[in-house]
């Protein structure tokens, strides 16, 4: 009877199948549970550790510790190493969105090549580069900017019964006309700036509002010992006076050519790095269920 058993071929294939079953596990737990320690991976663990990425450096540290400072070494690296492999035994690393996206990181950059694609033109070639500025000419636009200085009265102030506007124009008048019978008009203390010195439209904007940036690049003139105004802000009003304006400007070819082949350098490169990717989305088929 059990002469007979053994003959059967299905418990010689269940004895097999159990024997690979139990080898494989073994060698499974034996890589798993066996934190390999060595110099390869504690100089690898010391460069990310402290972000000096240069393995002679590291090497000649390593060859200098101390015992103490190599056994510490190996505990943190230990201790790191174990808590990874936990991690990943627990699945932690799965629908994690931070590790999702670290991970795309890793797979933008393998994507990228630091060297030029072979059908681009030569950056060296003047040619090319003047045919991109002329197609890029926008990017290259210097805007507007201007100088001055300002006072400023706010509509909050408790200290007077005029408003804003009046104690703006008083002082205006007091100003330019060299009042010196009349009371100083005091102004008051501005959450921004005092002095801007070339400041573009824009940040005069963020700062003042649009309206009063508008007038103050279209309804002021070049004039310092001439404060002009009261122009109006969400904050009170203001009496300006304006040092310098320079409008705004298409440099030439010559005078930006250095900036012109970066940008052209970069843009091929984002093109290539662009077009590595989109092969790789093409492997994959895009379900869309809405």
């Amino acid at each position: 009877m059990i002469s007979q058993l053994f003959r059967e071929p299905l418990l010689h294939f269940l004895l097999l199948g159990g024997f690979i079953y139990w080898a494989f596990e073994a060698s499974s737990n034996d890589s798993t549970d066996t934190i390999l320690v060595d110099k390869k991976n504690l100089l690898t663990f010391m460069q990310y550790r402290y972000q000096a990425f240069d393995p002679q450096q590291a090497d000649k540290t390593f060859n200098n510790l101390p015992p103490e400072k190599l056994q510490a070494l190996i505990k943190e690296y230990t201790q790191e190493e174990a808590l990874y492999r936990q991690a990943l035994s627990l699945n932690l690393d799965k629908n994690d969105y931070i590790i999702k996206k670290r991970l795309i990181q890793k797979m933008e950059y393998i994507a990228e090549d630091f060297n030029l694609p072979d059908n681009a033109d030569n950056p060296d070639n003047e040619q090319t580069l003047i045919a991109y500025f002329n197609g890029h000419q926008q990017d290259y636009v210097q805007p507007d900017y201007i100088t001055f200085t300002h006072q400023f009265f706010s509509n909050d102030s408790k200290t007077t019964s005029l408003s804003a506007q009046q104690r703006a124009l008083q002082a205006l008048d007091q100003l330019n006309n060299g009042d010196s019978g009349s009371k100083a008009i005091k102004q008051d203390l501005f959450m921004y700036n005092r002095h801007y010195a070339e400041r573009p439209q824009s940040l005069v904007a963020s700062h003042f509002g649009d309206p009063f940036a508008q007038q103050l690049f279209t309804q002021t003139t070049v004039n310092e010992a001439l404060w002009q105004g009261p122009f109006e802000s969400p904050h009170g009003w203001h009496i300006v006076k304006v040092f310098k304006r320079q409008p705004e400007k298409y440099p030439e070819f010559a005078e930006i050519k250095a900036q012109v082949k970066e940008d052209y350098l970069r843009e091929q490169l984002r093109q290539q790095k662009q077009q590595s990717i989109e092969k790789i989305v093409d492997q994959y088929q895009t379900k869309v269920e809405l």
